[in-house]
């Protein structure tokens, strides 16, 4: 959960989605928390004793599960926790003033059975749309592991007696066009090491995020895929 709220993110989109525009492919690009929690959740409540996970686990069918809209809500409980109640140095603005994203609409039945179109930027303040979440303490999990590191006051005052070479900004592993089989469940997770470490020690490397997604039945059952994990140390 760490990685999904704090560490795997450089800006809102991260957190958010990519927004859609005029070309974009059907997948810009995962959010931190889509390819995280969401999908495990989608995952594991589907029973795997039906020919394509339903109901939980597919996208077709997913909406026959009432669980989709507790765990949906929970989702936009994140959203909430995330821009209102975790500052961040890297991200001081959580703002999203893109028009693409905000003037994204989709459709909808609405309860009289008619068509409606619903914006994005009418979905992102939960209080406008009034009900709030109920403040509970943040769980543990979300909180860095802990850290075996030598306290600083066992090594300072440090005399410099060499260059030390500044951080350098965020990067990001852009990994693209991943070409999957649309109607499977798909989950990998990305670390990464020192260049003489043994690839196969996962022990010595570093997780930087997951890639996964929600099988979706249609009639092109290949797709490709994007998805951009940064580079942090913190």
């Amino acid at each position: 959960m760490y990685t999904e709220m704090i560490r795997g993110n450089t800006d809102v989109f991260d957190f958010m989605e990519k927004p859609y525009r005029i070309g974009t492919p059907v997948d810009p690009g995962t959010s931190s928390s889509e390819r995280g929690s969401h999908t495990v959740v989608h995952v594991w409540v589907g029973d795997d004793w039906e020919e394509r996970s339903e109901d939980m686990g597919n996208f077709y069918s997913t909406g026959r599960n009432p669980l989709l809209y507790c765990h949906h809500d929970n989702v936009d409980r994140m959203w909430t926790l995330w821009h209102y109640f975790l500052p961040s140095n890297d991200i001081p603005d959580k703002t999203i003033t893109d028009p693409d994203f905000l003037n994204a609409s989709f459709l909808f039945y609405d309860e009289n059975s008619q068509l409606v179109h619903v914006y994005a930027k009418d979905t992102l303040d939960n209080l406008r749309m009034g009900y709030e979440y109920e403040r509970i303490d943040l769980p543990a999990k979300i909180n860095r592991t802990s850290s075996t590191a030598p306290k600083a006051s066992t090594l300072l005052p440090l005399t410099l007696d060499k260059v030390t070479k500044k951080g350098k900004a965020d990067e990001l592993l852009v990994l693209e066009d991943i070409t999957v089989d649309t109607s499977k469940f798909l989950k990998f997770d990305v670390f990464i090491n020192e260049e003489d470490d043994n690839t196969l020690e996962l022990d010595k490397a570093a997780y930087l995020g997951t890639y996964a997604h929600v099988p979706h039945t249609r009639m092109c059952r290949t797709g490709v895929m994007s998805s951009i994990l940064p580079l942090r140390s913190g």
